[in-house]
């Protein structure tokens, strides 16, 4: 069932971007980059799976800690957009959840639902990896923001989360910074 649905996902992307046509003449594929900015940003299209041993909370200790038994991670990268999907299955507290949503990496936020509520998510370069945003409000005029910051390393990709939040009117200063580590399909 998670296969059909990132296999559904993956076409209706690749259809809503132009990249799959009937006539099969797309854009170029990112990993033809056109000029030197394009070849500092790398193609992130792939499937992975969060490597629960590799990846660490900052503290050192296991991502199991933050409430996941595993998750998927599927990107699309078509030049300017890219397409999220998150599959998390959690432990009892935090359950399983699916999140998906396209945005461009040019910073521009836009309206998307997490979770079946309303947020804004957005994405931008920073040097070769890709910062991809997202943001939903709470009660009270309160919101939680997550960061991750994508980098391609060889076979794997990286992403460090950090999260800020306003709750009963408090900030927090920004939190988080684990390495998870996605082994790519």
């Amino acid at each position: 069932m998670q296969m059909r649905f990132i296999a559904a996902f993956f076409v209706v992307v690749f259809v809503a971007s132009g990249w799959l046509t009937a006539a099969g003449d797309g854009p170029r594929p990112l990993s033809q980059p056109t000029s030197t900015l394009s070849a500092q940003r790398p193609d992130l299209t792939g499937v992975s799976e969060l490597d629960m041993k590799a990846s660490r909370l900052a503290e050192g200790g296991p991502i199991e800690a933050r409430g996941y038994r595993a998750m998927t991670l599927a990107l699309i990268h078509t030049k300017p957009e890219i397409a999220v999907h998150y599959d998390v299955k959690g432990v009892e507290a935090s359950g399983d959840r699916q999140q998906a949503y396209v945005v461009t990496t040019d910073g521009r936020a836009k309206d998307v639902v997490l979770n079946g509520q309303p947020a804004v998510a957005w994405a931008k370069w920073e040097g070769g990896s890709l910062a991809v945003y997202h943001k939903r409000a709470l009660a009270n005029d309160g919101y939680v923001e997550t960061r991750r910051l994508f980098t391609l390393d060889g076979d794997s990709l990286r992403s460090v989360p950090t999260f800020r939040n306003k709750v009963d009117g408090k900030e927090t200063p920004e939190f988080g910074g684990e390495t998870e580590v996605w082994r790519r399909r």
